[in-house]
């Protein structure tokens, strides 16, 4: 009995001895997995930090690309309405092109217009003056022919009635220079 009970001491200290080895090991396998569990854990928190990074980045990143959009956006607005500025511009200008050659049309009419209304002003005066001439010389016969006090007489009333209407020309022919003057500066002044 006493083997049997050795062998069951025995069998008793290897089991216990097992016991002790196995939670040991156990133990072991334990603490390398606590430690993988929190080097695991450690990791996850990481990430989570990473990914909160992340996340405040793309929301930095899409309030940033908003802002550019919006700026992009008004400045194609700004670039299109200054197109319709240059091409409102670019027809202020035609528009002005056309009423300055009008008006320079209209300055060459109304030279053109001065030049004929001088010239038919001159050719009365000298009709008038040719036919007070004639009418002097035809008088001046048969009032030679008549008397000469009597021709004296007209020829003095005739000259004055020519110098009046000589004077009457004149002033009508200084007057519509006048009249050509005022009306060169107020297109000059145009």
């Amino acid at each position: 009995m006493e083997t049997a009970l050795l062998v069951v001491i025995a069998a008793a200290i290897a089991g216990l001895l097992a016991w002790v080895f196995a939670g040991r090991r156990a133990d072991a396998s334990l603490k390398a997995a606590k430690a993988a569990a929190e080097q695991s854990e450690a990791q996850i928190r990481q990430v989570l930090v990473d990914k909160a990074t992340a996340e405040t980045r793309l929301v930095e990143s899409e309030k940033t690309l908003q802002t550019v959009v919006r700026e992009r956006d008004a400045a194609f607005s700004d670039r299109n309405q200054a197109r319709l500025d240059l091409q409102e511009s670019e027809k202020q200008i035609a528009l002005a092109r056309q009423e300055v050659a009008a008006a320079e049309k209209r300055m060459a009419d109304w030279e053109k217009t001065r030049e004929e209304s001088l010239l038919h002003a001159k050719a009365a005066v000298l009709e008038a003056a040719n036919t007070v001439s004639t009418k002097l010389l035809a008088d001046h016969k048969l009032e030679t022919e008549a008397a000469k006090k009597d021709a004296a007489e007209r020829l003095e009333k005739t000259t004055k009635a020519i110098g009046e209407q000589f004077e009457t020309v004149v002033k009508t022919v200084a007057s519509l220079n006048d009249q050509v003057v005022r009306n060169r500066d107020m297109t000059d002044t145009v």
